[in-house]
Parts: structure tokens; C-alpha cells; sequence
């Protein structure tokens, strides 16, 4: 989930206004794209984040946006606004569900101004109703003066990053079923503070939570009670490894002798993986020649099983569309592919059939899991400043390709 924080590229990007079938492989289906001009969102909005409730899908997308989830569900016409009254004008960043409650953070590039609503998302049918009087967070956890920036769900726990200064991070943790419970009357414990970036990114492993935030990587126990940092480790496993960030971490149950397997990607285009104790590097965009490399975003893992063919796959976000690699290969020969080509470093070069979705910057992806109401499940593209692109799969029948289209 993650990702995406971004917060200081939705405030430069935002000022509101603003495929037919062919044959191929698992990889090849996956990949087809075929743009749509009928889509009321913008092709260059950014999305911050999407969650689901019932049967509606919800976005941060510059302003808080919704939709039913439904095949013939379409997005309000560009012109509609549905943030909270009196704040039409603020930019919606992120987003967190809680049960059925919608956490909704806001900013105000005019009066430099945070703001958190709560809906109560099971009235989307008949339209939100947004409160502030209830986020207030219990027993002074969270100082008054942090902005909540962004927010992550993992596991059995929510994970809250705010801003202390203008290049100051903390992150704090709370049960999920406590939030559930009883709201924001949880109890937040801190997990890092003073960090330098705006990414947070969490997964759960069954035992201990993964937290990639800013340039630092942590461990945290199941009770929230216990930090490890390990950023030093990871740092060592690559000297093109200079701290500049991390961005997704996942944890991927692949069904191999290795088990449980974690991914982190970074700024500097290197992916590692964590296994029997130690950091490898499966992937690198640096290029020694040049000295230059392509960013990688967040990472998702998505597993899709049916009579006729299992997706097991993980999709990692770029500065150039996506990468992908076969989760449930072989644990120590794992390698990120394209389409037609299989090699240890990550390449575009037959990735895509057209050059939408490629060559714009997807931050993160959100699964569905639930399906549309065709029986299809459900990949999203979360780009930045490059659309909101929609990719179906019918788990019921072999040979229904999936293709990109741009909501």
C-alpha cells in the first residue's frame, strides 16, 4: 500500500483544476495498455492514495474524490468537489482506512495549513458527511503542533507519520483494532522521530512489522513496544546505496523453501531482498557509465489464484511506468523481467506496447481484492502527474488478457 507521501510533489503538481486482445504470456497480458479518452479524472493527476469500503473506491487525488466500484461506476465530472465544505480549495494527500472510517488529510498551500477529516464511509451512497471535532489524538501521544502526513495500515497496526519542522519527520504506531474501537482515542507509540523524509512504507511478515521511512529502515514487534533500527546493514549490501531514501518494502509469503521473503526498493533504482538473514541486491539501475539511475517507488505484491493459472508477482513503481518479477520463482534466482527478456538488471526495453503508462511515474499500486462486479480482480496504477491507470483480471477463465486503461 503504499506510498505514497509524496507530499511536497502533490503541493507543486496541484493546483486544482485541474486495447484489443492479443496473445502473449502472464507478463505480456499484464502489461498491454489501451487509453481511454472517456474518463472524467485528468491524464496527468497525481494520486496520492486509493483505499476501498464496501462498494465504493475513494482517492486522494489533489481533492478527495470517489467513486462506485462498479464497471459502469464513474469518477464526478472534473468540476465536482467532495471535500469536506470550506475546505474545496485544500489539496487531499492521503488517505487511511479504518473499518469503515476515512481518515482524509488536507493541506493548504495558501495559509500552509494541515487538516484532518473523518467520514464515515458506509454513507458514500447517499454522500459523506465529514467531521474534524473527533481527530483529536488521546493523552498527548501526538503533539498538537505535528501535521499528520501521511499514513500506513499493515498487519494489525496503523502507522502515522507527522511533520515537526519543515524537513523533520516523527512516525507513530497504534493497534488497528483500537482505532476501530474507539477512534482516535488509541494509543500512539513513537516509532522514529527526527527523520529527513516524507515516505513511509509498512508490511507485515506474520512476526515483526517492516518500516522503510525517509532514508531509514526499521523493525518493529508485533506489541509496537520494539525498534531495531537496520538501515546500516541494508546500506552495506550495495556501495551505490548513498542514503537518499527508501520508498516500498514488502513482504512476500512466496511459497518457497525461503518463506517469508522482504523487498526494498530505493532511491538510488536498487532493489534488495532480505533473505537467511542478510541483504542482497536483485536488481540495480545504476548505470556505471554514466553514473546516472532511475528511482524506484513503492512495491506490492499480488497473488491471484485459479483453476486455469496462479499470478504470483511483484510490481514495483518507477520513474518509467513499473517493473515486474515472478514472486514464486526459484527463492536464490529470483530477477525482475520484462515481457520478453529475462535478465538480472531491471529494463523497460520490451516492457510496454505503447508509451502511455511507461514512460509516466507510477508511485504506488493498490490491489483489489474484492473484484468488480464482473468477477475481476482488480490492479491499480497510481501515478504521479501521470493518471490513475485501471488493469482488470478474470480469474475464472484462461486466456482473458488484462490491459491498462487509464480511469
Amino acid at each position: 500500500m503504499k506510498l505514497f507521501k509524496y507530499l511536497i510533489l502533490l503541493i507543486i503538481i496541484f493546483t486544482i483544476c485541474s486495447c484489443g486482445e492479443q496473445t502473449g504470456g502472464l507478463f505480456y497480458s499484464l502489461e498491454q495498455e489501451s487509453a481511454i479518452t472517456n474518463g472524467n479524472l485528468p491524464n496527468d493527476v497525481t494520486i496520492g492514495e486509493m483505499v476501498r469500503s464496501n462498494d465504493y473506491y475513494f482517492v486522494a487525488a489533489g481533492k478527495f474524490l470517489y467513486r462506485s466500484a462498479a464497471d459502469n461506476g464513474a469518477w464526478p465530472e472534473e468540476d465536482v468537489n467532495q471535500n469536506p465544505t470550506g475546505y474545496e480549495d485544500y489539496l487531499c494527500y492521503d488517505l487511511l482506512l479504518v473499518g469503515d472510517t476515512i481518515y482524509a488529510a488536507f493541506y493548504s498551500t495558501g495559509s500552509v495549513e494541515y487538516v484532518l477529516f473523518t467520514a464515515d464511509a458506509s454513507s458514500a451512497s447517499t454522500g459523506l458527511i465529514w467531521s474534524s471535532s473527533s481527530v483529536s489524538f488521546s493523552d498527548g501521544d501526538i503533539d498538537s503542533a505535528e501535521n499528520v502526513t501521511g499514513f500506513e495500515h499493515a498487519g494489525d497496526a496503523v502507522f502515522i507519520q507527522t511533520r515537526t519542522s519543515s524537513n523533520s519527520y516523527n512516525v507513530y504506531a497504534a493497534d488497528y483494532t483500537d482505532m476501530v474501537n474507539n477512534g482516535t482515542a488509541a494509543s500512539f507509540e513513537p516509532i522514529a522521530n527526527d527523520l529527513n523524509g516524507r515516505v513511509i512504507s509498512v508490511d507485515y511478515d506474520g512476526t515483526d512489522y517492516w518500516l522503510a521511512a525517509g532514508s531509514k529502515v526499521y523493525t518493529v514487534n508485533s506489541a509496537l513496544t520494539t525498534v531495531i533500527p537496520i538501515t546500516a546493514d541494508i546500506m552495506a549490501a550495495s556501495s551505490y546505496l548513498k542514503g537518499n531514501g527508501f520508498n516500498g518494502i514488502v513482504c512476500a509469503d512466496t511459497d518457497t523453501d525461503a518463506g517469508v521473503e522482504v523487498y526494498l526498493t530505493s532511491e538510488e533504482g536498487v532493489m534488495l531482498k532480505y533473505i537467511d538473514g542478510g541483504w542482497i541486491v536483485i536488481a540495480s539501475q545504476y548505470d556505471e557509465d554514466t553514473g546516472l539511475f532511475e528511482p524506484l517507488k513503492d512495491i506490492i505484491h499480488i497473488e491471484i489464484s485459479s483453476a486455469d493459472e496462479d499470478i504470483n508477482i511483484l510490481l514495483a513503481g518507477s520513474e518509467n511506468g513499473y517493473y515486474e518479477m515472478e514472486a514464486a520463482a526459484s527463492a536464490a534466482n529470483k530477477a525482475f523481467v520484462s515481457a520478453e527478456k529475462i535478465d538480472s538488471q531491471l529494463t523497460t526495453a520490451n516492457q510496454f506496447s505503447s508509451i502511455d503508462i511507461s514512460e509516466g511515474v507510477i508511485n504506488s499500486f493498490y490491489f483489489d481484492t474484492e473484484g468488480d462486479d464482473e468477477g475481476n480482480k482488480v490492479i491499480f496504477a497510481l501515478g504521479y502527474s501521470s493518471g490513475l491507470w485501471k488493469n482488470s483480471y478474470k480469474i475464472e477463465t484462461s486466456g482473458n488478457y488484462r490491459f491498462w486503461d487509464v480511469e
